[in-house]
């Protein structure tokens, strides 16, 4: 089977930069190399997707953490100079 591929400009460079991480001399041989390696691929954007999630998920829950931490320092704060105001 041949086909004829006409890249645009953004696909030629993204195809020398492969040819170069790779160390293959043509950019017929990277496509064949991202067909056959298509799965392999896909699966490891799929597992550092589901990283990021989960990196995604802790952060909010660190910020959160912080922000009650903040909020329990100022109520702190705020209680113990009404306590001094009244004398307690």
């Amino acid at each position: 089977m041949a086909f004829t591929f006409r890249p645009e400009e953004k696909h030629e460079k993204i195809l020398d930069e492969l040819c170069i991480e790779l160390g293959i001399n043509s950019k017929s041989k990277v496509l064949f190399w991202l067909i056959e390696s298509y799965q392999s691929v896909k699966n490891d954007r799929d597992i550092f997707f589901q990283k990021m999630n989960s990196q995604a998920i802790e952060l909010v829950t660190v910020k959160k953490v912080i922000s009650q931490k903040l909020e329990a320092e100022a109520w702190l704060k705020d209680f113990s100079t009404v306590s001094k105001e009244r004398g307690d």
